[in-house]
């Protein structure tokens, strides 16, 4: 079994007596999660009464609210960025050809020799996670599963409040979770800039692309969408805890 590191965001093993990465003792873990969580005043987890017990996070990374966009993120790159491109993502390579396409190689989350160096990972490590990174070890990028847990049983709404606009996800014990409108970066162009977007946690690893999910109006009704952005683009995190 796996423990993750709360200074590093590093996996360490149960019976290691410190993390290989940073030093700090396994037995201080537990203290440092807490007191991680006491730190982090910019953000709480609310319990939506969800049947898997997620929490999620009451704002994006690296926003002072909910009302606040937060910051956007290529997938898997904790840097910020003004352009968001292959040129300048953490783990591109070439660009190499497929056929008479062109195609973006990586260094990680490859899952045939096409993409690049093959290592057959499809799910975001703690280390390369932003919101685990820069938030803390007790949180992370949300998992496909728990999106979708959140659309099946949440009511949604759109709404405009405090002078932004976004979509209330309102839970089965009446708690309440507010995306605001992002779009996401493509190079230093913000493209659908009146829908929530949010990273998953885990990559095509046979191809250039990442899961994320939005909410949007379709035919009158607000609902949740998933679709597959380049991993280069910038887009927000709603972390969940762990």
């Amino acid at each position: 079994m796996l423990k993750v590191c709360p200074e590093c965001g590093r996996a360490v093993s149960e019976f290691a007596e410190m993390c290989p990465n940073c030093g700090l003792p396994v037995s201080l873990f537990d203290k440092a999660n807490r007191l991680n969580k006491e730190s982090s005043n910019q953000i709480t987890f609310i319990d939506l009464g969800l049947p898997s017990g997620t929490k999620w996070a009451s704002c994006n990374v690296g926003a002072k609210s909910a009302y606040d966009v937060g910051q956007y993120f290529a997938w898997g790159d904790s840097q910020v960025k003004t352009n968001y491109s292959w040129e300048n993502y953490k783990f591109f390579l070439l660009m190499g050809k497929d056929w008479i396409h062109d195609i973006a190689r990586f260094s990680k989350y490859v899952g045939n020799s096409k993409m690049g160096i093959v290592d057959a990972k499809r799910y975001l490590e703690s280390c390369d996670d932003p919101a685990t990174q820069l938030i803390g070890s007790f949180c992370c990028t949300p998992s496909y599963e728990q999106a979708k847990e959140l659309h099946k049983y949440c009511q949604i709404r759109q709404l405009n409040t405090r002078g932004v606009s976004g979509y209330e996800l309102t839970g089965p014990n009446g708690n309440q979770l507010f995306f605001i409108n992002s779009g996401y970066m493509a190079g230093d162009k913000l493209f659908c800039p009146e829908e929530p977007h949010s990273w998953f946690n885990w990559a095509n690893e046979n191809h250039h692309n990442a899961g994320c999910f939005s909410f949007m109006m379709n035919v009158g009704c607000a609902t949740m969408a998933t679709s597959w952005p380049n991993r280069c683009y910038g887009l927000p995190i709603r972390p969940v805890l762990r």
